[in-house]
């Protein structure tokens, strides 16, 4: 299940989103640029539709997610862990 929380930076009017992941998803497809930030959680991966190998997620880790780009989120080693991430809108 993904929940998330809308945010606004402290007086800019400019949102983001924390978005809380506790069990793996189906694929995703991304509708704009997103810049991600890993906040929390253990054993957690992402994988690429057009990418055999999942990515590891770390903590402090940011990277970006293109516009049309479909990925899954995975954890097969920490199942009890929460993937915490930061998602701000570019």
């Amino acid at each position: 299940m993904v929940t998330e929380q809308l945010e606004e930076k402290h007086g800019t009017r400019q949102t983001y989103v924390i978005r809380t992941y506790d069990s793996e998803t189906g694929w995703i497809q991304t509708t704009r640029k997103d810049k991600i930030y890993v906040l929390s959680g253990e054993g957690w991966s992402i994988q690429y539709e057009d990418s055999e190998y999942p990515n590891r997620l770390s903590v402090g880790q940011n990277f970006y997610l293109p516009e049309k780009l479909t990925y899954k989120i995975i954890n097969k080693e920490k199942l009890s862990s929460k993937l915490i991430l930061k998602v701000e809108f570019i």
